[in-house]
């Protein structure tokens, strides 16, 4: 009897919005993120609005996180960069002076929304 070959189950990401943040399970090490996170959301003072805006991986203005996979890709050294799994995983980016544009907007039209993902729009972020 020949032995079906098995099908690697293909899974379908579904981006997280800002109406998804009270679903969000913090691991432990981040719990008091979370907390933080609640306090603010939660403040009440009169004439005092508070918002949370969950950045992505910052990059740019000399944040070390993604400098060193920048500079060997402009290096071409290796000539082809690491790829982790399948490529498929996506990383939510934001350039620092985006996220700085985003905060002075946020101050300026005071949205109804607390909780704003400051992510770039990048189609394909992998």
């Amino acid at each position: 009897m020949k032995e079906k070959k098995r099908r690697q189950q293909k899974m379908l990401h579904l981006a997280f919005t800002e109406a998804d943040y009270k679903m969000r399970q913090s691991s432990e090490e981040y719990a008091l993120v979370r907390e933080a996170e609640e306090l603010v959301l939660n403040f009440k003072r009169e004439n005092v609005k508070t918002y949370v805006i969950a950045a992505g991986v910052l990059y740019g203005k000399g944040e070390a996180i993604l400098n060193s996979h920048f500079k060997k890709a402009w290096l071409q050294e290796p000539a082809r960069l690491p790829v982790v799994g399948q490529g498929n995983n996506l990383v939510p980016t934001v350039h620092v002076t985006d996220l700085a544009r985003m905060v002075k907007k946020i101050y300026e039209t005071k949205p109804e929304r607390q909780y704003i993902f400051g992510i770039d729009t990048t189609k394909k972020p992998t």
